[in-house]
C-alpha cells in the first residue's frame, strides 16, 4: 500500500476517565493512491473501551469522518457507562389540606389552572436512571444514546435514591396499588351509577367505597 498523509483533523474526545471532560485531539488521515481507500488511526482510548481495530477506511473521505463520529459517539457512551450507577428516581407530589402535614408538601401542584382541582390530589411515579457524575441519564437500550435528565440530586418533588432490585419491585408494586385505586375510583363515581353506587355504600353500611368493580363497572 502506497500512502500519504492527507490531513490531520480534530475532534473533541472525552478523556479517561471520562469526568474529566473532553481534549481536543488531532487524527490524521491518509489516502491509498493505489486503491483510493481513505485510512485513519483511532485513539487509543476508544480502541480500550471499544474493544476495536486500530485503524478506520471507508472509500470516501466523507464516508470515513461520518464513520469516526459514530465511532466517538459510542467510544463516549460507553466510556460514560463504565463510572454509571443505578439510581431510582421517584417522583412524588401532592396537595393535601392537612395542618399536620408541613406546609413544603402540601402545595406541589401550584400551576395556573389547577385551583379548580379537588383537595386532596397525589402525582406518583419512579424510574431507574443512571448516575454519572452529578447528573442523571436515560438509556432506552443497549448502545442506544445517553439523554440527559438533569442533575443527580433530591427536590421538593423528586427524591433520588440508590438502586436495589428490593426498593424497584415495592416501588413497582405501589403503583400497581395506586394504578388498581384509581381504577376502581373510577368505577365507583362513573357518572350514571355515583348515585346508586354511594346509596347502595349507605345502605350496607359499607365505608370500603374502593372496593373491587363489579362486572357491570360499579363497586362493591
Amino acid at each position: 500500500m502506497t500512502a500519504i498523509k492527507l490531513k490531520t483533523i480534530t475532534r473533541p474526545i472525552l478523556r479517561q476517565p471520562p469526568e474529566t471532560g473532553r481534549a481536543a485531539t488531532k487524527i490524521s488521515i491518509s489516502l491509498d493512491t493505489a486503491g483510493g481507500i481513505f485510512h485513519l488511526r483511532l485513539p487509543a482510548r476508544i480502541i480500550a473501551i471499544l474493544g476495536c481495530a486500530n485503524t478506520m477506511s471507508a472509500i470516501s473521505l466523507k464516508r470515513l469522518t461520518d464513520d469516526l463520529d459514530a465511532r466517538i459517539e459510542a467510544y463516549e457512551i460507553a466510556a460514560r457507562l463504565t463510572i454509571a450507577t443505578r439510581v431510582i428516581v421517584i417522583n412524588y407530589r401532592t396537595k393535601y389540606d392537612d395542618p399536620s402535614i408541613p406546609s413544603g408538601f402540601q402545595s406541589d401542584f401550584t400551576e395556573s389552572g389547577t385551583d379548580h382541582l379537588p383537595r386532596q390530589i397525589i402525582g406518583f411515579d419512579h424510574e431507574v436512571l443512571l448516575k454519572i457524575g452529578g447528573h442523571l441519564y436515560r438509556q432506552e437500550f443497549e448502545g442506544a444514546p445517553l439523554e440527559h435528565r438533569g442533575p443527580a440530586k433530591s427536590s421538593r418533588t423528586h427524591i433520588v435514591m440508590d438502586w436495589s432490585q428490593h426498593a424497584e419491585d415495592m416501588l413497582a408494586e405501589m403503583t400497581d396499588r395506586l394504578g388498581s385505586m384509581i381504577a376502581r375510583m373510577n368505577a365507583f363515581f362513573a357518572h350514571d351509577t355515583a348515585a346508586d353506587n354511594i346509596a347502595r355504600a349507605i345502605g350496607t353500611n359499607s365505608r370500603t367505597l374502593l372496593g373491587s368493580p363489579d362486572e357491570s363497572g360499579a363497586a362493591t
